[in-house]
C-alpha cells in the first residue's frame, strides 16, 4: 500500500528459496525496519535490536522454501 494509518499494524512477509542444487542447513536471515516501525513478532521468533530483527530458519533443501514475517506498528505522523 502507497498509505498507511499511523499507529496501524503492518507485516513485512520474506520469501527465501535454496535455489541451488544442495541442501542448506540453518538458514539466518536478518530484516532491517524502516524508519517509524516498532517491532511486536515475527514468524519463526526472532531476536529484535534496535532496528535489527534477526532469525534462524530450519533447513532448505535444494528447491524448497520457506517465508520469514515481522509484524509491527508505524508511529509517526500521517501524511
Amino acid at each position: 500500500p502507497t498509505r498507511f494509518t499511523a499507529g496501524g499494524t503492518i507485516s513485512y512477509v520474506v520469501n527465501i528459496t535454496n535455489k541451488s542444487n544442495v541442501d542448506w542447513g540453518t538458514v539466518d536471515v536478518r530484516f532491517t525496519s524502516p524508519s517509524g516501525f516498532v517491532y511486536e513478532s515475527s514468524s519463526p521468533n526472532g531476536r529484535a535490536s534496535d532496528k535489527i530483527v534477526e532469525a534462524s530458519l530450519p533447513a532448505l533443501s535444494s528447491g524448497a522454501s520457506q517465508t520469514f514475517t515481522v509484524s509491527g506498528r508505524l508511529v509517526g505522523e500521517e501524511g
